[in-house]
């Protein structure tokens, strides 16, 4: 045999070893097989090795990403988030009441009665505890090296109920009465004598001597002024609404001078006056007080030497 055919015999040889990576030809007989070169023991525990990692990667994707999205929904800092939120909520409240009551005394019948001034310790306090609550929560996410945004509006809850309670205060500090007052009720019978008469009579007592009755034309706006010399009681009633707002201080000085000349029997006795838009009365402090639940009306302390 020649080198040639040698040279050929072997190349040939080579060319059958050769594994074939595409589909069995049907052509191929057993004893072709025999001849593709089979990988190695060591060869193939490490595909087996690299199959089972690639294996328990895929399932631990499965099943750890359900973890790591409910992990991710989780709040960094906790149930602490959720408490400074609800915490800066109730500050928020208390201080909008706070500067309600301010605005308007009677506003929120429903709850108890209290000025401004006894609401804005509670929304400071509660201020404070979402302070509290917002510093634990930062906390406790920082521990678990996360970020929480949970306690940002315990941030802008307490800036908001710092600055309501400050309104509040100026408020009630400038308007003591309240800057929106409610309409006063007024249902004193001032077109009838008679049934003004009566009205008083019936809070302040008889009047056995009668009533006395003074001109009143010598004060423009004033249509009846009438006294009762028993209970110490008088009254007067106007032609139009703004006229008793013009006389209400010259009324209130007389009212003062007339106690002073009688002080030893005015002594021990609170007086006041109860008016509406065209009347008033001029009388005892407690019986008033009887006279504004049938007529309405406001009261007002009469003050005099004694």
């Amino acid at each position: 045999m020649t080198s040639e055919n040698r040279n050929g015999e072997a190349w040939n040889n080579n060319v059958e070893r050769i594994p074939v990576s595409g589909p069995r030809d049907p052509e191929v007989t057993h004893s072709d097989e025999s001849n593709v070169v089979q990988p190695s023991q060591p060869e193939l525990n490490v595909r087996q090795t690299r199959s089972a990692r690639s294996s328990h990667s895929l399932s631990s994707a499965g099943s750890g990403g359900t973890t790591r999205v409910s992990s991710t929904k989780r709040s960094a800092s906790g149930i602490w988030g959720i408490m400074c939120a609800i915490a800066g909520s109730i500050a928020v409240a208390t201080g909008v009441l706070s500067v309600m009551r301010a605005w308007n005394t009677r506003a929120v019948p429903q709850l108890p009665a209290s000025s401004a001034h006894d609401i804005i310790p509670v929304t400071c306090v509660l201020a404070a505890l979402t302070l509290v609550l917002v510093i634990i929560a930062r906390l406790r996410a920082a521990r678990n090296r996360r970020k929480t945004r949970s306690t940002i509006w315990g941030i802008l809850a307490i800036v908001l109920a710092l600055m309501l309670s400050a309104g509040a205060y100026a408020l009630q500090t400038i308007a003591p009465e309240g800057v929106a007052k409610p309409p006063v009720r007024d249902e004193a019978p001032i077109s009838d004598t008679q049934a003004m008469q009566s009205g008083v009579e019936a809070v302040y007592g008889s009047c056995a001597d009668g009533w006395q009755h003074i001109d009143a034309s010598q004060f423009p706006g004033v249509s009846s002024i009438q006294y009762c010399l028993d209970t110490r009681t008088a009254y007067a009633t106007f032609d139009n609404d703004t006229a008793y707002a013009a006389r209400a201080p010259m009324i209130q000085s007389k009212a003062a001078e007339l106690l002073s000349e009688h002080s030893g029997e005015a002594q021990g006795t609170q007086w006041a006056t109860i008016a509406g838009k065209r009347w008033v009365v001029v009388g005892e402090k407690t019986k008033a007080k009887q006279l504004e639940k049938a007529w309405g009306g406001t009261i007002t302390d009469i003050s005099f030497h004694r």
